[in-house]
């Protein structure tokens, strides 16, 4: 059971990597919340043995967390792009 639990939790870990690599690009939106959504619901059902509500939370949960990335990756890009134009601005 432990090696399972190993197991499931290195997929995740690789999973999630590869989806935060891929938030960059505004056209991957709609895949990296499936793919979180799907590995959210995955996570659910196995850590719950198979309960429905807690398989749909789940899913809840990794859209949620590619929301979140897609936010803060958006936040940072604004900020970065005011500062650029705020140092053009102040040079000339």
């Amino acid at each position: 059971m432990i090696i399972m639990k190993d197991s499931l939790l290195t997929r995740f870990i690789l999973s999630a990597g590869v989806v935060c690599l891929l938030t960059s690009c505004a056209g991957m939106r709609p895949i990296d919340d499936a793919v979180l959504g799907a590995g959210g619901a995955y996570l659910g059902h196995e850590l719950s043995n198979g309960d429905p509500l807690a398989t749909a939370a789940g899913a809840a949960g990794g859209v949620i967390v590619s929301e979140g990335l897609h936010y803060a990756a958006k936040k940072q890009a604004d900020k970065a792009y005011a500062a650029g134009y705020d140092k053009g601005k102040a040079t000339r």
